[in-house]
């Protein structure tokens, strides 16, 4: 019987432990100086139809503002039923940040019965400015406040946050030099 009672114990606290994992997808990408960077943030290990579920978000997104330029948001739809708020906020005097914020007024048993154990919580678009590598981080706000999720009942959920990196490569200079010579070669031929 006690050891019974003790592998219930252990299996409780295991699933207990089991935090909610945000991630970004893709984990990496290239892309040319000019193009979009389209990334996916996601969320797993929520209950499947059940408790937890989530009831609100505010996550930071840390990136180097040198190499990205934030473009827009696209919020997912498993809070948007009776939607209270979705925000986005770039502050000028924090560059590098951006702040994704959204919380349902759907009501518990809702959310519980309805929302899927993973899904996207929002699509990020940047634009690539400047070669280089951007990493791109759930990361603390400008009051030093960090990520953070709530369940249905406002209550935190604890959580395990991935990573991504953006490498933004310059043309190639050969490419460059073969259009420039292309390009004489057409004006030439179009002027005999």
């Amino acid at each position: 019987m006690r050891r019974i009672s003790e592998a219930a114990v252990i299996l409780f606290l295991s699933a207990s432990a089991q935090a909610a994992v945000l991630s970004i997808d893709p984990v990496t990408q290239t892309v040319g100086v000019g193009h979009d960077v389209t990334l996916a943030v996601n969320i797993s290990r929520l209950g499947d139809e059940v408790a937890p579920s989530l009831g609100g978000f505010n996550i930071f997104l840390d990136f180097d503002p040198t190499i990205l330029a934030f473009d827009s948001v696209v919020f997912g739809n498993q809070l948007d039923l009776g939607i209270e708020g979705s925000l986005t906020l770039v502050d000028d005097s924090n560059p590098g940040v951006l702040e994704l914020f959204e919380l349902s007024e759907e009501s518990i048993s809702d959310l519980d019965l309805s929302q899927p154990g993973a899904f996207t919580l929002a699509r990020v678009t940047f634009q690539a400015i400047a070669a280089g590598v951007s990493d791109i981080s759930f990361g603390l706000g400008p009051f030093g406040f960090g990520s953070f999720l709530s369940d249905a009942l406002g209550d935190p959920i604890d959580f395990t946050a991935g990573s991504a990196s953006v490498k933004v490569a310059e043309p190639s200079t050969l490419l460059l030099l073969g259009l420039g010579l292309a390009g004489l070669g057409f004006a030439r031929r179009r002027k005999a």
